[in-house]
């Protein structure tokens, strides 16, 4: 029996042979890259320290912690001959030079090896037993380090909860007890602002929100936040998404600006003012225009949409084009006003050199160098596949030294690592930063296409499943006919044209222009006066 031997891990190369034992006690026998393998885990004050062995060639390694919705933290491996520490700082994770905690659920562990392949980390069997798998409460978010099915180490994140906000029972009594009692207190003049669920400072409402305390609004303002993802600045109140505080300030605050759905839960009341950003004018369908919103009988999520929508009182639009196609998605019959976009405003703003020039120096990027941004959409058809299919050490090699490759990629989608030739900025909180700092935009059917036209840089369009992406979720834009640049279907082609993009951007001028007129005439860097002007003056 295994248990009366040594478990054994015999390097052969750069692989290894291992004999092993499992959760059920049978002997196990594999071979594989060779593996990182944690033997102690010890908690340093805030810090978690990992230890342990592994017996590759001593080139420098990075750990990914690396989340189900696709969010991922690298951090650097210490090693000294075949063993190496990591320290991890949970609660205060590097995001571009922002220290943010990790979000709720489970963090997986592994390594990118040289050769591209994903490595995971094992717990040494003989470590289970003296494993300390006791939570850690730090800064309102409750850590573990446990070792799950038997010898794979994950961290778990929860948010430290009051005992009454815990469990089915504690959502109940918020949802159909305490929140309905609050919706018969009066109004307070606040106003709640929320961006996906409280994931981040950005977008449309992060623009009004800025310029209302820039003309002296000193009007109660709550942003909803959820799991510490930041820390809006200036007088505004945090309001933990999920909490007590948070049913209290959607059943009584007066204005609620919002860029996608609020919680289901939520109703809004005859005199409260629900502002609908949205997230951008939309290329592929969405709402009701999808086909499984279309079924007879109709799906839940079509009734949760159609109840919501029924409670917004004013829909922001970017251009004529997009009216139309968001009262049609949405089922829509109130106010529309055609602001153009707030998020946008930055794109044209008078400082927005001064701006560029520090988003430049948080991401570390060097002055004078052209920066091509690839920011491809999701596919509903293919979410666990990788999403990365720009061949980026073709372009890395094409394009030369004088580039500079960023990565964004949709959050809802596969995201492998990003190799060191390009940027990984899929976890930088506002793309309008990015778009700020590109000079060069690739995508396909994301809606960021109409935010970059307000800017006049070139667009090159990478729609290699460009029949099935249409047959599939369905486009509301001709691409062959409407694109404001060239619509390519292999890797190559998209290099060939980022070689020569200055060539491409003259051949692709006028419908560019014409793009632009129809899907962002009012991106002229007014657009949020309009909207804060229209709301609160």
């Amino acid at each position: 029996m295994l248990a009366d031997a040594a478990e054994v891990r015999t390097p052969v190369g750069d692989r290894e042979i291992t004999v092993l034992g499992d959760r059920r006690d049978r002997v196990v026998v594999s071979a594989h890259r060779i593996r990182p393998v944690i033997t102690s885990a010890v908690w340093d004050g805030p810090a978690l320290v990992l230890r342990g062995h592994y017996p590759d060639a001593e080139d420098p390694r990075t750990l990914t912690l690396r989340h189900r919705s696709g969010l991922s933290y690298l951090l650097p491996m210490e090693r000294s001959g075949a063993d190496f520490s990591v320290r991890v700082e949970p609660n205060a994770m590097d995001r571009f030079g922002e220290a943010v905690p990790l979000s709720s659920g489970t963090w997986n562990m592994s390594l990118r090896h040289p050769s591209g392949e994903i490595v995971p980390l094992r717990m040494d069997h003989a470590a289970l037993p003296g494993l300390d798998e006791e939570p850690r409460t730090l800064g309102g978010h409750v850590f573990r380090m446990i070792s799950t099915r038997f010898d794979v180490p994950v961290i778990t994140v929860e948010e430290d909860r009051p005992a009454e906000e815990r469990g089915v029972a504690g959502t109940h009594v918020l949802r159909r007890v305490f929140y309905p009692a609050q919706r018969t207190e009066p109004l307070r003049e606040s106003t709640v602002y929320v961006v996906n669920d409280g994931r981040l400072y950005a977008d449309s409402v992060r623009a009004i929100y800025e310029e209302r305390l820039r003309r002296g609004d000193d009007r109660e303002h709550l942003w909803i936040v959820k799991d510490g993802a930041f820390v809006p600045p200036g007088p505004a109140k945090v309001i933990r998404a999920g909490s007590r505080e948070h049913h209290e300030a959607l059943a009584r605050s007066r204005h609620i600006i919002t860029n996608a759905f609020l919680p289901a839960w939520f109703r809004a009341r005859e005199d409260q003012v629900v502002v609908q950003t949205w997230h951008g004018t939309p290329a592929k369908l969405i709402g009701g225009d999808q086909a499984h919103m279309k079924r007879d009988p109709r799906p839940p999520i079509w009734h949760r949409q159609a109840a919501e929508v029924r409670g917004w009182d004013l829909l922001l639009s970017q251009s004529p084009w997009a009216t139309q196609v968001l009262r049609k998605a949405f089922g829509y019959k109130g106010e529309v006003l055609e602001s153009g976009l707030p998020r946008n405003d930055v794109l044209n703003s008078p400082d927005r050199e001064e701006r560029a020039a520090a988003v430049r120096a948080r991401l570390g990027l060097a002055e004078g160098k052209r920066v091509v941004l690839y920011a491809p959409t999701y596919r509903d058809y293919d979410r666990k596949n990788a999403m990365v299919k720009l061949d980026l050490a073709k372009a890395r090699q094409a394009l030369g030294a004088d580039h500079e490759i960023l990565v964004r990629a949709h959050p809802m989608q596969a995201m492998p690592a990003v190799p060191d030739i390009a940027r990984d900025v899929t976890t930088y909180p506002d793309i309008a930063d990015l778009l700020l700092v590109a000079d060069v935009l690739v995508t396909d059917y994301s809606s960021v296409m109409f935010d970059f036209a307000a800017t006049g840089k070139p667009i090159v369009l990478y729609a290699y499943d460009r029949a099935k992406y249409g047959n599939k979720r369905g486009l509301y834009i001709d691409l062959p006919e409407q694109a404001p640049g060239p619509v390519l279907s292999t890797s190559a082609d998209v290099v060939e044209a980022l070689r020569s993009i200055d060539a491409v951007a003259a051949a692709n001028a006028d419908r560019y222009d014409a793009f632009r007129a129809t899907f962002a005439p009012r991106d002229d860097g007014k657009a949020t006066a309009r909207v804060v002007d229209h709301l609160f003056s």
